[in-house]
């Protein structure tokens, strides 16, 4: 019964130091391999991940260890005759495992919550940007309608029948600064590239009060082109799943 018992601790740790390795091991590759990309900087909040991962692996590999040792104990004592089987619920009431899961859990939960919250104040950031491009694409059929051609530039777009709130390039905009161009695709259109500000320091133009996008998206751009009638998001792979339309 002793040696099924320690087999069993030795098997649960080994198990426990296996997943643990994987997950901290592939944490911290994707964090100092993103480190040889172009964009780099965005990166470095991988390092509280790395860590929380760490933690957790550490957390969780204590915890099992703890429970199987005190399992081996408790089938021991069951074995001998030195306790009975309600030792198995006292076992299952105090072992540090369901503690220390729990407390892995609310960590895990807490990371999730505040990368879901980023994320949706991303969205709603956008949200101004998305309103620009609709309130322009309207103003630019009127203008066609009139003048049978669209303006494909920032100084010309202050010819539309509608009122913005800053000069170019930002526009009123906080978050965002918009690039208006001629159509490349087809003979008659025009694009705008809305460039996200990283903070004050740029793009050019960039209000001083702008937040820095969330990491997860990092400074992406949100592109409408007229001669296809669709947005798209550069490279930014993680916006098409997010904010795609």
């Amino acid at each position: 019964m002793r040696f099924l018992a320690l087999t069993f601790e030795w098997m649960l740790s080994l198990v426990c130091a296996g997943f643990g390795t994987l997950f901290v091991g592939s944490s911290l590759l994707m964090f100092f391999g993103s480190l040889l990309t172009p964009d780099f900087r965005r990166h470095w909040t991988m390092i509280p991940f790395a860590l929380i991962a760490a933690g957790l692996y550490f957390a969780f590999g204590y915890c099992f260890l703890l429970s199987a040792r005190k399992g081996a104990k408790t089938a021991e004592a069951i074995s001998a005759g030195t306790s009975g089987p309600s030792a198995v619920l006292d076992f299952a009431g105090d072992s540090p495992l369901w503690g220390g899961i729990v407390s892995c859990g609310f960590i895990c939960m807490a990371v999730l919550a505040g990368q879901m919250r980023g994320r949706v104040i991303e969205r709603a950031r956008l949200t101004e940007a998305q309103t620009m491009a609709s309130q322009i694409r309207q103003a630019q059929e009127r203008y066609l309608v009139r003048y049978g051609r669209y303006l494909t530039s920032n100084e010309q777009l202050s010819a539309l029948d509608i009122s913005f709130a800053g000069a170019a390039p930002s526009f009123g905009m906080r978050n965002f600064v918009l690039t208006a161009s001629a159509a490349t695709t087809c003979g008659q259109g025009y694009g705008l590239r809305f460039s996200r500000c990283e903070g004050s320091k740029g793009p050019q133009g960039c209000a001083a009060t702008a937040a820095r996008p969330h990491p997860h998206y990092g400074a992406y751009s949100m592109s409408y082109d007229r001669c296809s009638d669709r947005y798209s998001y550069g490279s930014c792979r993680n916006c098409e799943v997010d904010f795609g339309q």
